[in-house]
Parts: C-alpha cells; structure tokens; sequence
C-alpha cells in the first residue's frame, strides 16, 4: 500500500519538477540574454 503510493507520488512529481527545472533555466537563460 505504503510503497504503491509512494511510486505513484514519484511518477507525478519527477515529470513536474522536470518541467519546472527547465522553465527555472529558460528564466534565467532569456535573463542572462537581454
């Protein structure tokens, strides 16, 4: 039960916080940039 939820909360937030890296380093990319 523990280790199921625990997979599924994985396989949700490592999309997300992938996202959220490359967002974080296309902000600073376009704001080293101008």
């Amino acid at each position: 039960m523990l280790l199921s939820l625990v997979r599924a909360v994985h396989c949700l937030a490592l999309p997300i916080l992938l996202a959220l890296l490359s967002l974080f380093s296309g902000f600073i990319y376009c704001g080293r940039s101008q």
